[in-house]
């Protein structure tokens, strides 16, 4: 809890990347102006972030082997632990930019008092991917901090796997990717829908991924009612749609989850390196069950 709420402010170690660190992103995104208390996916994100800024923060004070020099370089300077760092930041930013918009759109349908279909499935895709990708991004930062992970101080012991408790909270995931793939089957959502479809066109990683959910969403149809026992097969066109609407919403933003930005917005070339940070980790086929 005291984590949350430490003070954000920028300090970041690419002057020429200001929205692309570890140590901007894991000293704002937390301050968001969402809580993270009150739905699985906003806080599992949340913690995920906290624990990345803790690891952040012991690796630029580990010191390395120093050899014959006075001091040794800091693991942070190490650049799988930099680039690595740096990808999870980038990746759980965008998540974090898709729940947060999700979140806006379900205060005014609950103000309205009308829930539209489309509404219904974003919220779905909120909780399992907010949920996995947040163990996802435990279990990177367990590898990472190497022997650091076994102690108390690191975070990353049995409090951590609250954010495996999450994906089955308020509805196991499995169900929420089986729903909006019903939802699809039934009429109520597009299967393509011609906007996301032509917006994913113009992105090289949303051809990518269109591609991919083509495909596959081809190989149901051809199977019929034998897609209904390929488990595999039904994740994966799940987890492309859900790929295709954050990056969509993503680079739909001017500012992201975080709310910080200048005063025309993050630059496309910001956004485009967030977008390969989040491919690069998260966007996986065959789906892994598993991280």
């Amino acid at each position: 809890a005291d984590a949350l709420s430490v003070p954000c402010h920028e300090t970041p170690w690419h002057a020429t990347q200001r929205y692309a660190t570890p140590r901007y992103e894991a000293s704002t995104s937390l301050h968001a102006g969402i809580p993270n208390h009150n739905n699985p996916s906003q806080f599992t994100t949340g913690y995920a972030q906290m624990l990345l800024r803790r690891q952040w923060e012991y690796a630029g004070t580990r010191e390395l082997w120093r050899g014959r020099k006075p001091e040794g370089p800091k693991m942070n300077t190490m650049p799988l632990i930099e680039g690595g760092m740096t990808d999870l930041v980038r990746g759980l930013h965008v998540v974090q930019t898709f729940i947060a918009q999700t979140r806006e759109v379900v205060g005014q349908a609950i103000k309205g008092d009308v829930f539209p279909n489309e509404l219904v499935e974003a919220t779905c895709i909120c909780k399992f991917v907010g949920t996995s990708l947040g163990v996802d991004a435990v279990s990177m930062l367990r590898k990472m901090m190497g022997s650091h992970a076994l102690f108390a101080k690191s975070g990353l012991g049995a409090p951590a796997f609250v954010c495996n408790a999450t994906c089955s909270a308020e509805g196991d995931n499995t169900i929420m990717e089986l729903k909006i793939l019903s939802d699809m089957i039934r009429g109520r959502t597009a299967k393509f829908p011609s906007g996301l479809v032509a917006r994913s066109m113009g992105r090289a990683a949303g051809r990518r991924v269109l591609a991919i959910y083509t495909a596959r969403f081809a190989k149901a149809i051809v199977l019929g009612k034998g897609a209904m026992k390929d488990g595999q097969l039904l994740k994966d066109i799940a987890w492309a749609r859900a790929h295709l609407l954050i990056m969509d919403a993503f680079w739909s933003s001017k500012t992201g989850a975080t709310g910080h930005g200048t005063e025309g917005g993050v630059s496309e070339r910001a956004k485009a390196d967030f977008i390969a940070s989040y491919e690069r980790l998260f966007i996986k086929f065959p789906t892994p069950i598993c991280f």
